[in-house]
């Protein structure tokens, strides 16, 4: 058996290859190659599509947008008003403020996830994101000792807020 013919790539130009798209027959080197059930093809005969979980029409992101907001904004007027009507000790707003951003975080990615039907995708991490610092900032600007910075369960519970919002959504 002979060695096989060598041709050049069909979209790089000067690359050698002795490979050939499946379907048209086109030579293709390694960095073209797209490997399908079917066989190796090239770039347009393997039809490459975007998976239909990241695909995010405008109906879905103004939903997802609109759950994110409105959650971030209830959660963080009911914090605010349970802390203006029940008188909380200061020691158990250390533990109160970790446990909201926790929660926070979670049901914000959840309603954002829920309301786009689980799509996923950078724009509605964002959405996720957005709503969580809603709810950080209404309760922050409302209630002055709820956030205290120099408290690190604080800070702890804010970043674990935002991971589990993004979480959701990734």
């Amino acid at each position: 058996m002979g060695r096989p013919v060598s041709l050049e790539c069909a979209f790089h130009p000067g690359v050698e290859t002795a490979l050939r798209c499946g379907r048209c027959e086109r030579p293709i080197c390694p960095r073209c190659v797209v490997h399908t059930p079917v066989g190796a093809r090239c770039r347009s005969c393997a039809q490459l599509r975007r998976l239909p979980t990241y695909t995010l029409t405008p109906a879905y992101a103004l939903r997802g947008l609109l759950a994110g907001v409105g959650v971030g904004l209830a959660l963080g007027l009911g914090i605010s008003g349970l802390l203006r009507l029940v008188p909380i000790p200061f020691f158990l707003i250390g533990w109160l403020v970790p446990l909201y951003f926790i929660g926070a975080g979670f049901a914000v990615g959840e309603a954002v996830s829920l309301s786009t039907n689980r799509k996923r995708g950078a724009w509605l991490q964002g959405m996720a994101l957005l709503g969580f610092f809603i709810a950080f900032l209404v309760p922050t600007l409302l209630v002055p000792a709820f956030m205290r910075w120099g408290d690190l369960f604080s800070l702890a519970g804010f970043i674990v807020g935002i991971a589990l919002a993004i979480a959701r959504v990734r």
